[in-house]
């Protein structure tokens, strides 16, 4: 009884080892998406702000 019982519990932490991993690929994929999208973000700013300047928007 304890044998199954046991057998059981090893198989979830071998699950959830491998949803975490899972998680933790999903999260660095989500960060480096956040990364990109403000380093997109700061080119398009920089770029409206020198076209501002230029059509004397800024005034």
């Amino acid at each position: 009884m304890w044998r199954v019982y046991e057998q059981g519990l090893n198989e979830r932490i071998a699950e959830l080892k491998l949803e975490r991993e899972k998680l933790r690929k999903n999260l660095a994929n989500c960060e480096l998406r956040l990364q990109l999208a403000n380093e997109e973000k700061e080119a398009f700013d920089k770029a409206f702000e020198e076209m501002a300047m230029r059509e004397g928007w800024a005034e």
